[in-house]
């Protein structure tokens, strides 16, 4: 089919049985261009295990299909999966049908870690999927997501920026994340009523340095809290780790951070370097 044509998309929908489910922020990229430029920023390699996360009509599977080793295609709406199943039958795609969050687990089970993921993610749950690798896994060596527009300058906002968040410094502390450029709502079916950008994230080489991801990520949840509060109040407010007051303020300040700062004066390395040195101290108590 035209993935570049509405009236051809409408027709497959049609065929399907699929009702576009606005609350969902489902929209089909009709651009091919912005297409290309996914798929050349994925960077896939023959042999390569590809996921693609929300695949649709498979509009992007199709130019994945030829270029990765084994793709495995995530879709929820069970119209869209039939589809999927009857395109790509007889192939090195496999279609995993339901929510990516609930089966990215067992998806590893079966086909193993994935060195690229991909998506044209929804507006409704984008921000909450790339958490949820981020913090969960697959820990893929590329990812290329077109999000929301605010979402993707979450992701790269710097420290001390008014967009900088709790969210910004957890994909930065594994991710060099990259704003590649926005997307105007004429490039999507049904055309959406916000804009969208597209983002790379490469995993950091360094990204072991965090020793323990529980406590880093309880960390940021504890000095983002509340984002107008110092960090001594978020810390003696929030922190859940096993240690006196006195103690874990002490670590904070060894490494050179002032308690009187807000949360979104750190850097995610500060976080992670903060995290590490919370996390010795605990084990240290335990051993």
């Amino acid at each position: 089919m035209n993935h570049d044509s509405p009236a051809e998309i409408r027709i497959a929908l049609e065929t399907t049985g699929v009702a576009l489910k606005k609350r969902w922020g489902q929209n089909f990229m009709i651009n091919r261009g912005a297409r290309e430029k996914i798929v050349r920023l994925l960077d896939s390699k023959s042999g390569e295990l590809v996921w693609e996360v929300g695949a649709g009509l498979g509009a992007l599977s199709e130019m994945i299909e030829s270029l990765a080793g084994t793709t495995v295609l995530f879709e929820t709406d069970h119209g869209l999966v039939r589809h999927l199943e009857e395109t790509f039958q007889n192939s090195s795609v496999h279609v995993v049908a339901g929510d990516f969050i609930d089966n990215r687990e067992d998806a590893v089970v079966a086909y193993g870690v994935p060195k690229r993921v991909v998506g044209n993610l929804p507006h409704s749950s984008g921000a909450a999927i790339v958490s949820a690798i981020v913090e969960h896994g697959p820990p893929a060596e590329r990812m290329v997501f077109t999000l929301q527009k605010e979402v993707v300058e979450r992701m790269c906002a710097k420290s001390g920026s008014r967009t900088y968040s709790s969210f910004s410094a957890v994909c930065q502390a594994f991710y060099t994340v990259v704003n590649q450029g926005d997307l105007q709502p004429g490039s999507f079916y049904p055309v959406p009523e916000v804009h969208s950008g597209v983002i790379t994230m490469d995993l950091r080489p360094d990204y072991s340095r965090v020793i323990d991801k529980g406590t880093f990520f309880n960390l940021v949840r504890s000095v983002f809290s509340a984002r107008r509060k110092t960090l001594r109040n978020n810390l003696l407010r929030t922190a859940p780790f096993p240690l006196p007051k006195r103690d874990l303020l002490a670590v904070v300040q060894r490494t050179g951070i002032e308690l009187g700062l807000r949360a979104e004066a750190l850097t995610a390395d500060q976080l992670v370097d903060v995290s590490n040195q919370i996390h010795e101290l605990v084990h240290r108590g335990k051993s």
